[in-house]
């Protein structure tokens, strides 16, 4: 048997079961049959992919979604899930986790939300957020709506004061069109800065010039994360198979399941500082 990639004999870890939850959807509307195994079929090549690269044995688990998955997780009977960041935060702060690592896209493993105003507007820092008028993504959106909100509220901003008027509107597109037009005084999208922390490398907004009001996060794309009891061997031997000299087979397994063709390892404390913000959310 060859070693892991972590240099670790990965056929003593015996079976690493891997869970993801199935996309989720609107009340009392049913993912398709078809759907469903395309899910099923790319989890368990990645799982293959996988149990190559670590020589050790890897199973697919789906889930319906993420609370059943975080409960097989919390018994004990997954080894690694799939997480959205929110969810992982929560998760990591309550110590029923490990994050592993996480996902590189668009050059960039975290990103940023900010909140904005067009380059003329009068609305420019926190101070002026007095019954303006905001453009958000949708309710579920990270970048364009619930992180903004999160920050605004662990700074003492009322939000009831600072919005007079609020509308989702989709899109982070359609967000940088309400603002830029004026039928939104402000908005929220994504921002990917550079390793200084402060310079803009890509923006929601291109190349438009705006205000920066505010920069909210980091936040991972999303993130793949162990059991609280599972060996810090098996963590690393995932670990360097995904972020070492990753297989092609494994890359494209990844690229095809989850939207990545690298990952990086998870930095805990920018996931602490996700985790900040959770008493804070709506809702």
């Amino acid at each position: 048997m060859e070693p892991s990639a972590a240099g670790v004999d990965a056929s003593q870890f015996g079976r690493i079961r891997v869970g993801i939850a199935l996309p989720a959807l609107p009340p009392n509307t049913r993912l398709p049959a078809a759907a469903i195994a395309s899910v099923r079929v790319k989890l368990g090549v990645f799982c293959r992919a996988l149990a190559d690269a670590t020589a050790a044995t890897a199973e697919p688990h789906t889930f319906p979604d993420y609370a059943a998955l975080l409960g097989a997780m919390t018994r004990g009977d997954l080894e690694l899930a799939w997480l959205p960041p929110l969810i992982a935060a929560r998760a990591a702060a309550a110590q029923t986790i490990v994050p592993v690592v996480v996902p590189v896209r668009a050059e960039d493993a975290w990103y940023h939300s900010a909140l904005f105003s067009r380059a003329a507007s009068p609305v420019r820092k926190l101070e002026d957020l007095r019954g303006v008028t905001a453009a958000w993504v949708d309710p579920e959106s990270m970048a364009g709506y619930s992180v903004v909100r999160a920050t605004l509220r662990m700074r003492g901003i009322d939000l009831a004061a600072a919005f007079a008027r609020q509308s989702f509107v989709g899109a982070h597109e359609a967000v940088v069109q309400a603002v830029l037009s004026g039928a939104a005084d402000v908005g929220a999208t994504f921002v990917h800065l550079a390793q200084d922390g402060r310079t803009v490398l890509r923006a929601g907004w291109g190349t438009a010039a705006v205000n920066v009001i505010l920069l909210a996060g980091p936040i991972p794309g999303d993130v793949l994360a162990a059991g609280k009891n599972v060996s810090a061997a098996v963590v690393d031997a995932v670990r360097g198979a995904l972020t070492g000299q990753v297989r092609e087979e494994l890359r494209g397994a990844a690229l095809a399941l989850l939207e990545a063709d690298r990952f990086v390892e998870a930095d805990a404390g920018r996931l602490a500082a996700l985790a900040k913000l959770l008493d804070h959310l709506d809702g």
